[in-house]
């Protein structure tokens, strides 16, 4: 027989809550279609004020009564929730996972990679925002670079596990013995980290109870949702959208007036060397643009120490950098640009994310003329004083050219910028923000992503009620799904109906009884191209795929969904083992011991599971007798005592009420003693699915809601 419709589900996992025990093993509860809180709860006004994420782990599961193969299996968000401070995405996860390792995907930016080699200064306590970390400048290995921008702190005896972001450092040097670190952090220590300071040689090798290392950063892997922002042609191969970014924590956010300077826009290269008159040695100096005659250099040879040398740079088209730069262990040069510069053509950096029609230009040109302008909100600026300009609210970056002359320091722009908490507790809002990307989000699709492009709609059968054996013709013909719903949104079984995806019609039953469902009745219709995408432009706006789409998709009211695939679904068992008696460990999948006589004929007689019994276990039969055994689970436990191997063992799944497995009689061969266990694993036909609801601050728009639509769908040999 084959897998029906009815065979496909979607379920619970054993703690649907927020805390840490979230998660499990798949339960017997179905997430039911078109009912409230089946994932998420109601929304909370106190989660409208400060925002949340919150994540669930549910199940894909298939419950035929056989081992037939639900193949290609894959899910997808299928409609988005209409409030628009409301964002929904699924991940992949692990099965019987709890809190903590379902959201470690969302982690994956800050995944731990090298240790950096240096050492906590001293320990610091729970609130401390300014900590020192140092090394020892004749140990082997010496740190790769200069501070991180997000750095890890361990202090496993402690169980302390945080993760930093450095905004800012600066060193100082004890002799030749060790170098240190000051480093402001973003957000404040949450627990204690210990460490001391051996600054003598013989401590070279010293380690502190606190380990420092580099994130290292990966693609955080979420699949979602997005409407498409313009018309896809049937035959085209692009689809366009307007965000491809998932944001996925809150940001509370707040305005900041600020004001900044430009830099004169100019092309090419230029590095200039300086030589310190004190040791003869050579560095070199940061490119400079035609318009600075003057580099002052700062040469710190210890603490409160310093000599200033004068250069004079005369170079012609070449673009500003000044950055510091470390030239040697002990010393520390620093340079920075003294002189004018003057022009029409400037860059600038602003704060981000800059408030769409809050900046302005103000300036005075070379002959004393007042300049000025603003943004039009949309990127551009208007206004005399600027001849063509444009900026990047998301990233900051601008530039422009003034109608006149002016010298640098004679040019402000004014705007505002959201500035974001960034230590909102985790108890709090559902999430780590220091383990995310600094700017919070995360792309939606990647190339080599498979994606679908859909449109559904939906119309009013014309009878109500419906008349049993009658044919409805929909509003449209070669679509890839049909369905209908009870009109309170209850999906009618499809035993109860046949459809014609060519004609687009649904004929019902001879003997339709829809007692129980609500009518008028309605008729959804989907069409639908799945592709993998080969190339994203690099707004993230166009997204090219491998082939043609095979219908017109309208914008705003189509979706592109990315697909989180796993693979394909079937209950199995593995070939058992015989051991003479329990091992180390005690659920090794290989022989612990010598092999023993007596055996299981797992090749006449297989140990036998279903789609809708099974579930994912390691499993010993412990013999209590020669033909008494006792059945114990690694996860379950034992679960059934004192059983004949003369008779057939079939344990029931208390979720399915079928038997997790069952074990012939007749393939158990002579010589098994009390002691004695055999041992097999079982793999259920389901997968893990993480979904992220992630709620920004805001207020509820009446008439819009945080319901969306999840599919899980695979192949089938019908």
């Amino acid at each position: 027989m084959s897998i029906l419709d009815s065979d496909v589900k979607l379920l619970k996992s054993e703690h649907m809550t927020d805390l840490s025990d979230s998660g499990g093993f798949p339960s017997g509860n179905e997430v039911l279609d078109n009912v409230d809180n089946n994932v998420f709860p109601d929304i909370s006004s106190g989660d409208r004020v400060t925002g949340r994420a919150q994540t669930r782990l549910i199940y894909g599961a298939v419950r035929s009564p056989d081992t037939d193969v639900y193949m290609g299996s894959r899910a997808y968000i299928a409609s988005p929730p209409s409030d628009a401070a409301v964002d929904v995405a699924i991940f992949p996860s692990v099965a019987g996972c709890d809190q903590e390792t379902l959201l470690e995907p969302l982690y994956r930016y800050t995944l731990k990679g090298s240790n950096t080699n240096y050492r906590m200064y001293a320990t610091y306590d729970v609130g401390a925002s300014l900590i020192q970390f140092y090394y020892a400048l004749n140990q082997t290995l010496q740190p790769t670079s200069g501070v991180s921008t997000t750095l890890i702190l361990e202090d496993i005896g402690n169980n302390s596990f945080q993760v930093v972001n450095a905004q800012q450092g600066w060193s100082w040097v004890n002799g030749v013995e060790y170098s240190a670190w000051s480093v402001s952090l973003s957000q404040p220590l949450r627990y204690e980290f210990r460490g001391a300071l051996y600054s003598d040689l013989e401590h070279a090798s010293y380690v502190t109870p606190t380990q420092i290392y580099y994130t290292a950063p990966q693609e955080i892997p979420i699949y979602g949702i997005r409407a498409l922002s313009a018309q896809t042609t049937n035959g085209t191969a692009s689809v366009s959208i307007t965000n491809n970014s998932f944001l996925l924590g809150p940001r509370v956010g707040y305005v900041v007036n600020s004001t900044a300077q430009p830099e004169g826009a100019f092309d090419g290269e230029f590095v200039q060397s300086f030589t310190c008159p004190t040791t003869g040695r050579t560095f070199a100096l940061p490119v400079v643009s035609p318009y600075f005659d003057l580099i002052k250099v700062v040469w710190l040879t210890a603490p409160f120490q310093y000599t200033t040398y004068s250069v004079s740079i005369h170079s012609e088209d070449y673009f500003l950098v000044t950055l510091p730069q470390i030239v040697n262990s002990g010393t520390y040069l620093t340079y920075y640009t003294s002189g004018y510069t003057q022009g029409t053509d400037f860059v600038f950096q602003l704060k981000t994310p800059v408030i769409p029609g809050s900046l302005s230009l103000n300036a005075i040109s070379i002959t004393s003329t007042l300049l000025s302008a603003v943004d039009d909100g949309v990127g551009g600026f208007t206004g005399a004083g600027v001849s063509s300009g444009t900026v990047d609210y998301d990233t900051g970056l601008g530039e422009i050219t003034l109608s006149a002359t002016c010298l640098t320091s004679n040019v402000t722009l004014d705007y505002q910028y959201t500035a974001y908490l960034e230590d909102m507790e985790f108890e709090e809002i559902g999430i780590d923000l220091s383990r995310l990307p600094p700017s919070k989000t995360t792309p939606l699709f990647r190339v080599g992503d498979s994606v679908l492009i859909h449109n559904t709609l939906h119309q009013t059968l014309v009878d109500n009620p419906v008349v049993s054996s009658t044919t409805y013709t929909l509003s449209r013909a070669n679509v890839d799904q049909i369905w209908l719903e009870a009109a309170n949104g209850t999906r009618i079984p499809t035993a109860k109906y046949t459809k014609n995806l060519t004609a687009g019609s649904v004929t019902m039953g001879a003997a339709l009884d829809l007692t129980g469902y609500s009518q008028p009745l309605e008729a959804y219709t989907t069409i639908q191209d799945e592709a993998v995408i080969v190339a994203i432009s690099s707004d993230g706006e166009t997204i090219t795929l491998n082939r043609n789409v095979t219908h017109t998709y309208p914008g705003t009211t189509s979706y592109l969904s990315s697909i989180i695939k796993s693979g394909d679904l079937f209950a199995s068992a593995n070939d058992p083992f015989s051991q003479q008696a329990v091992g180390t460990p005690t659920w090794s999948d290989v022989l612990y011991g010598s092999p023993i006589t007596p055996q299981y004929n797992n090749v006449t007689y297989p140990i036998e599971v279903t789609n809708d019994g099974a579930i994912t276990e390691r499993w010993r039969i412990h013999f209590t007798g020669t033909t008494t055994v006792n059945i114990i689970g690694e996860r379950v436990g034992q679960i059934a005592t004192g059983l004949s191997i003369t008779s057939d063992i079939a344990p029931i799944n208390p979720h399915t009420l079928n038997p997790y497995f069952t074990i012939q009689s007749s393939g158990w061969g002579a010589g098994w003693v009390s002691g004695n266990l055999l041992r097999f694993n079982t793999e259920s036909a389901d997968t893990p699915i993480g979904v992220i609801r992630v709620v920004q601050p805001s207020v509820h728009v009446p008439g819009t809601s945080d319901r969306f639509r999840l599919t899980f769908l695979g192949d089938v040999d019908a």
